[in-house]
């Protein structure tokens, strides 16, 4: 008989302790080992829903996908639609010598010790499996962060936090009327100065964590968004679990500014519900993006098992009444 209560209790263990493998040298068996984790987490993910048919009415796509794959991913959805393979075609600036590929004719750089096939790989898979700029790449997109209805419009202020290489920031540069990007990992901070030197006069590159004090590490946003009230802004935010912790720090800046808010909510197993609480008690709307993901980086790994990957929360008057 299939003991799902002890094979849960063996992933626990074996996410908990993921950090010791760095203490040794991984083989190409370890390699196989995770590989028949992510097979094992998949079948139970199956196997709790077809034990359990009217909670997997709402999963019918996801479950589809783990059976038919019968493999594990953050991404349960088939990919529809992919680039053109002379659309990614990864190149070095002799300039600056980093790495880059063209979005929408627009350079976006990456960390100097990528490879040209690293770049084009990372750039394919934002594009093609995350839908992060939208284009109907698979049937489902939960880590879009705009729609049709919810998006970065003419004339916004984008606050980018998370922001990583700065794409989102990159295909709306044109558009909007200024950009903060808040990214604390100094190895991206080359690559960015390099994409948005073109854009310096409306861009702003904080090195720093967004936080709820000021400090010589972390920045508040009141303090570092010089636009006032009566600016409309666009938060996008993915920062690896701190998203709750940020929205609940800077209450005064989301209760006092126009906002859309794009956040992610996958990281932790409790923050989509968390986030909708919070902002609904702000008087946002709410929406989310279609589709869910599937991650524990959080080490919980139970049931609902499927996440909402972004909430969209807008209190601007204006937008909701459209």
């Amino acid at each position: 008989m299939f003991n799902t209560t002890y094979v849960k209790k063996v992933i626990r263990n074996f996410f908990r302790n993921f950090h010791l493998l760095g203490k040794f040298d991984l083989q190409e068996n370890y390699f196989d080992r995770l590989h028949e984790i992510d097979q094992l987490r998949s079948a139970i993910i199956c196997l709790y829903y077809k034990e359990n048919p009217d909670e997997a009415k709402q999963y019918v796509d996801e479950l589809e996908y783990l059976k038919n794959k019968r493999l594990f991913d953050m991404f349960p959805y088939c990919q529809v639609n992919t680039l053109e393979t002379d659309c990614v075609t990864a190149k070095i600036d002799k300039r600056n010598n980093l790495p880059y590929v063209l979005h929408e004719g627009k350079k976006l750089f990456f960390p100097s010790y990528w490879s040209l096939k690293e770049v084009s790989e990372k750039y394919r898979y934002y594009i093609e499996r995350e839908n992060l700029v939208g284009g109907k790449f698979a049937s489902k997109a939960p880590h879009q962060y705009q729609s049709d209805q919810f998006k970065i419009e003419s004339g916004d202020v984008l606050l980018d936090i998370g922001c990583a290489e700065g794409l989102i920031a990159l295909d709306s540069i044109d558009d909007v009327k200024k950009v903060y990007l808040y990214e604390a990992d100094p190895l991206w901070q080359p690559a960015l100065r390099a994409t948005f030197a073109p854009y310096k006069d409306k861009v702003v590159i904080i090195n720093k964590w967004v936080g709820d004090r000021d400090d010589q590490t972390s920045v508040t946003l009141n303090s570092s968004v010089q636009e006032g009230a009566d600016e409309h802004y666009f938060v996008k935010m993915d920062i690896e679990g701190a998203e709750e912790l940020v929205v609940r720090g800077n209450s005064d800046f989301f209760r006092g500014k126009k906002i859309k808010a794009a956040c992610c909510t996958y990281h932790k197993y409790e923050h989509y519900e968390n986030l909708n609480n919070i902002f609904e008690n702000w008087g946002y709307s709410i929406s989310s993006s279609d589709g869910y993901m599937l991650c524990f980086m959080d080490g919980v790994f139970q049931w609902p098992y499927f996440r909402k990957g972004i909430i969209r929360a807008n209190n601007i008057v204006e937008q909701i009444k459209k």
